[in-house]
């Protein structure tokens, strides 16, 4: 299926499916129609849109990331996947290149990934330690 791109404004998603429980229903998943204005669910109206059979599922919440970490395995990667291995990869990345510019680019291009990728809020933790504590 194509992606379907919404018009602005209050609009009906017909012929759509959801997760049963978003509606009451015992269904894991359930074929509804949903009216959506400014972001939430209301009652009814809008532009109709046939979604043909397409799931639909609220955005995703993010309680636990790290932003200033992000989009650092080009330059110091974490080969075995480890917890100590991820440690070690942020401590040498820190040390060798993270500066307000770069933590900042990074984290932006985080949020604008995850926004287009259906994120609605993120909870983010910074780590910070000295000498790197003034930059995130």
């Amino acid at each position: 299926m194509d992606f379907v791109k919404l018009p602005n404004g209050p609009v009906r998603l017909e012929n759509t499916v959801v997760p049963g429980w978003l509606i009451g229903s015992p269904d894991d998943l359930a074929s509804t129609a949903i009216s959506i204005d400014a972001g939430r669910i209301t009652a009814s109206g809008g532009t109709v849109v046939d979604l043909k059979g397409a799931i639909v599922f609220p955005a995703f919440t993010d309680m636990h990331t790290h932003l200033d970490k992000g989009h650092i395995w080009p330059r110091n990667p974490n080969r075995d996947g480890t917890f100590p291995g991820a440690l070690d990869a942020v401590r040498a990345d820190s040390t060798a290149h993270w500066s307000a510019e770069d933590v900042a680019a990074r984290m932006n291009f985080a949020l604008k990934s995850a926004y287009a990728h259906g994120t609605k809020a993120i909870r983010t933790h910074l780590d910070s330690s000295p000498p790197q504590n003034d930059i995130s």
